[in-house]
């Protein structure tokens, strides 16, 4: 048994791949469930500077189709990860110089479909000169977030709690909403080989109270101050790292929000594929 641990950041040397799959769901008006798997390679350059490669489905509406392409081509970004909670993308130029030099065949063969195109691509290139907007969209809604959050440097034991800030994009409310993910190694947890870590979601009341949260979310509704809202918000789950490099072998997690009578929940887990 781990009296106490410290983990500290696991290099990837070599190319390490993940499995991810993801499932999503939606209740209220009109119910539906996605289910996505995908798979991202990692690699550690130099410090705080990690080569991510990504690896996406098939999909056939054309708009998506064309993403998928542009991606699929372009699906290696150099991240800095000097300041940790405001990770950049340092080669956005070179993605956008190579969309411009294949813009031809994306339209071959596809001359019914050259209007979406165009505004499809038009609309990619903005976004992704648009400051942070990649960046917020991987590291506060996607699950790679969770493969990326700042858990090291850390004194783990079975008595203390950690407590790891984790922000968060998807609260109706257009603003990156800081909250506090609490940690703590799971005793029961009985593997010669590997730390089991659990944590739940709780609010910082510093930065974003749960009452504050409601109030931004129920101007964002037009709701007035007498008419009820319905919210709850809940994440957790945990993590498996080696004993020995602290590298991470799987993460599961599961979020939950309600809002008004409709909820999303989301489900993910993450796998280190075998070598």
């Amino acid at each position: 048994m781990i009296n106490e641990v410290v983990l500290k950041k696991y290099f990837c040397e070599k190319r390490q791949d993940y499995t991810v799959l993801e499932i999503l769901n939606l209740e209220g008006t009109e119910n539906f469930n996605i289910v996505r798997q995908s798979k991202i390679g990692i690699l550690d350059l130099k410090k705080n500077i990690v080569g991510i490669e990504f690896y996406n489905n098939n999909i056939e509406k054309i708009e998506l189709q064309i993403m998928k392409e542009i991606f699929d081509e372009n699906n290696i970004y150099i991240f800095d990860f000097n300041d940790i909670n405001n990770p950049k993308i340092l080669n956005k130029s070179l993605i956008i110089e190579n969309i411009n030099k294949n813009l031809f065949k994306f339209f071959q063969n596809r001359n019914e479909f050259s209007v979406q195109i165009h505004l499809t691509i038009y609309n990619l290139k903005k976004l992704i000169s648009k400051k942070n907007y990649l960046e917020i969209l991987l590291f506060t809604e996607s699950p790679i977030s969770f493969l990326f959050l700042d858990i090291y440097n850390q004194k783990f034991n079975y008595e203390k709690k950690i407590e790891i800030e984790y922000l968060i994009n998807t609260l109706l409310i257009d603003e990156i909403t800081p909250l506090k993910l609490i940690f703590k190694i799971n005793e029961k947890y009985l593997d010669a080989e590997n730390i089991k870590l659990n944590f739940k979601m709780d609010y910082d009341s510093n930065k974003m109270s749960k009452t504050l949260l409601i109030s931004k979310i129920r101007e964002k509704l037009n709701k007035k101050m007498w008419e009820k809202i319905t919210f709850n918000l809940e994440i957790f789950g945990y993590y498996i790292l080696d004993k020995n490099n602290f590298q991470i072998k799987e993460i599961e997690v599961i979020k939950i929000l309600e809002v008004d009578g409709r909820k999303y929940s989301e489900y993910f887990k993450i796998d280190l594929e075998k070598k």
